[in-house]
């Protein structure tokens, strides 16, 4: 789509390249929440800037109890052919089609970027903050923290260090 109110035309339009190339001179970090049907367009972005790191956020939204998530899975899968792209395993009561914790259910999914995209380029993040995850039915902190902690049983413990802060450290260069 193009325009205003929604639409997504802005994502690879030729506006957009300048704004890339300006992020590939700085050494900026783009991270989009963005939904799947949107990727194709970022992929254009990604392939013409190698340089620029791309995390997409909350698993693209990825909805399983969808009647047909395959196809977005697939979309997202396929953004692990450009190195310069990560993915944040954040949001699972969203992406989960039960919503129950430890959202089990979505763990194929989460396996399939493990595997496609590799622990060295999966971050950790969170959804709702403070006061916003009791009112919006959110696990705890500490919950969602467990998740990658001890509650996905593939991730070995290096990799658990990984997502949850060494590959951002090293995306951004904290010291």
């Amino acid at each position: 789509q193009n325009g205003n109110h929604g639409g997504d035309g802005w994502l690879n339009s030729p506006e957009a390249h300048r704004l890339w190339r300006t992020a590939a001179d700085l050494g900026a970090v783009f991270n989009f929440f963005i939904a799947p049907e949107q990727l194709p367009k970022l992929a254009v972005m990604v392939k013409a800037y190698p340089d620029v790191p791309v995390i997409i956020d909350h698993f693209s939204q990825l909805d399983l109890g969808s009647e047909n998530p395959e196809p977005n899975v697939k979309r997202l899968l396929a953004m692990s052919r450009y190195p310069n792209v990560r993915v944040k395993i954040s949001e699972l009561t969203s992406v989960s089609e039960s919503g129950t914790y430890p959202f089990s259910d979505a763990w194929p999914v989460v396996r399939r970027l493990y595997e496609s995209f590799g622990p060295d380029r999966l971050l950790f993040g969170t959804g709702y903050p403070g006061a916003a995850r009791a009112a919006y039915e959110r696990p705890t902190l500490e919950k969602e923290i467990n998740l990658i902690r001890k509650e996905i049983p593939f991730f070995s413990q290096e990799d658990r260090e990984k997502i949850l802060g060494r590959n951002a450290v090293e995306l951004w260069g904290f010291k």
